[in-house]
């Protein structure tokens, strides 16, 4: 897949990084399928997240609960849990003044892929413990003709020369139909690698977009690819990638961010 630019290529460069400085994203709306009416919304920055919960009290009225949240390990994120009331959204101004806010107990976030997690909190001494995934909510289009970069590291080749990590200029193109993705990509630069052609499924868990196909280069390369991670902004995707060369024996993994010189 990559064999060829990044032995020409090659660069100091530091290994696959998540999606922001500390984690994976966890950015997104969260719900569990199998209890729909319920769910939690995060947003994430660096290593503070902060959760809205969509919950109901005993008597069924919603209940407006919040969450900070801090990295306290790998992938787990852990705070306060507050309970919020205030007056009446129908009245002509919102008077701050009579927000109350109190904390209830605590939350544990656990990511435990990019597209599934599980939760515990507490509030008032209840404890509610969950799994749950990222809510789709629908496809995207992902479609376009994409210049940009990646950066991949190639480990266990046949030739040893091969096993190298690198950055390399990307020319990227993608035809979309539903969830069938198809396309071309060259690395090129001031010696351009081979074109090769991709094929496989694009599918969505929240904002994070992944890809799951084949890949062949015109030097007979073959091999399984997989994008994951993908994010998809106005004429702009990024994420992370790996793959697995049939008959070179070598396994990819990297990051790329293209964007599409078309769209201002």
């Amino acid at each position: 897949m990559f064999l060829v630019t990044v032995s020409q290529q090659a660069t100091s460069a530091e290994e696959v990084s998540p999606k922001t400085f500390v984690s994976t994203d966890v950015t997104d709306l969260w719900w569990n399928p199998n209890e729909s009416g319920w769910g939690l919304q995060a947003n994430q920055s660096g290593s503070l997240v902060f959760v809205t919960i969509f919950v109901y009290g005993t008597d069924g009225s919603p209940r407006w609960v919040t969450a900070q949240l801090t990295l306290s390990g790998s992938n787990t994120f852990t705070g306060p849990v507050f309970l919020t009331n205030g007056p009446y959204y129908g009245l002509p101004t919102f008077i701050p003044a009579q927000v109350t806010l109190s904390q209830v107990g605590t939350m544990t976030f656990v990511l435990d892929s990019v597209s599934s997690a599980h939760i515990s909190y507490s509030i008032n001494g209840v404890v509610v413990s969950k799994n749950i995934q990222r809510q789709p909510l629908q496809l995207e289009p992902i479609a376009g003709n994409y210049v940009g970069v990646a950066n991949v590291t190639a480990t266990g080749c046949a030739n040893s020369t091969s096993n190298q990590q690198g950055s390399a200029a990307l020319a990227l193109n993608l035809t979309q139909s539903g969830n069938s993705i198809s396309g071309q990509y060259q690395f090129t630069g001031a010696t351009a690698g081979p074109v090769c052609t991709i094929a496989g499924t694009y599918t969505e868990a929240g904002r994070m977009g992944f890809v799951s196909g084949s890949y062949s280069c015109a030097t007979g390369e073959v091999g399984n690819m997989n994008l994951i991670e993908i994010t998809n902004r106005i004429g702009m995707i990024s994420g992370r990638l790996s793959g697995q060369s049939t008959n070179a024996g070598c396994a990819y993994t990297g990051r790329f961010t293209v964007i599409n010189p078309l769209v201002p």
